[in-house]
């Protein structure tokens, strides 16, 4: 995926929002087969796919639940490689 360079500034800037989905979200060390260093990964290309499809208006409602639904689907991706 490739961003402009509004987007990866919008990116860096909401960061955060990838450890706050994860202190909201996700209770303890592990989630399915990922570790929290993982998830922030597998949130962080949520992210950056919030920046790349966001319409305007304020990025941090749209990328919270976009880096959520990130995270969610990520074991299910996984199992089926596996697969």
């Amino acid at each position: 995926m490739k961003l402009t360079a509004e987007q990866q500034r919008q990116a860096e800037k909401n960061m955060g929002l990838v450890g706050k989905v994860l202190q909201d979200k996700v209770h303890g060390d592990r989630f399915g087969i990922y570790t929290r260093e993982d998830l922030f990964q597998v949130g962080g290309v949520g992210l950056c796919k919030a920046a790349a499809t966001a319409k305007g208006g304020c990025l941090a409602p749209y990328a919270y639940r976009r880096i959520w639904n990130e995270i969610c689907t990520a074991p299910t991706d996984a199992s089926r490689r596996r697969n």
